[in-house]
């Protein structure tokens, strides 16, 4: 399985733990990550940097929660696919309905993220 993305991935992530086991996992696609700790850094980061390829979300976010960093991400930017990740998997239903791309519930497996990554930025 080709894991070279070498594309620009915002993760939107507040605990460190969880940003860094991201990174690890993706650290053979060679891809660029940025990091965001809250929802309105997310929505700045994309506001700023136009060539982000996919975003990784968390939902539990302190001072703006994911969800409504979506909201204000896909009035930006309505192409720009979004990844819920969250251990509430019962939050499913609502992440399709604010229009995102996919969803995966903590804790995932490193293959798992690795292919649902795959389907939105592989060329």
């Amino acid at each position: 399985m080709k894991n070279h993305f070498k594309k620009n991935i915002l993760v939107v992530e507040d605990e460190d733990i969880n940003y860094f086991f991201i990174c690890m996992m993706l650290v053979d696609s060679q891809a660029n990550v940025f990091r965001a700790f809250n929802g309105i850094e997310a929505v700045e980061l994309v506001k700023d940097k136009p060539n982000i390829d996919l975003i990784i979300m968390d939902i539990q976010l302190p001072i703006m929660n994911g969800w409504d960093a979506i909201i204000q991400i896909k009035k930006c930017n309505c192409k720009l696919p979004i990844i819920v990740q969250t251990a509430y998997a019962h939050k499913e239903n609502r992440s399709h309905e604010l229009g995102c791309d996919g969803f995966i519930a903590k804790p995932y497996s490193p293959v798992d993220l690795l292919v649902l990554v795959k389907k939105f930025i592989e060329d």
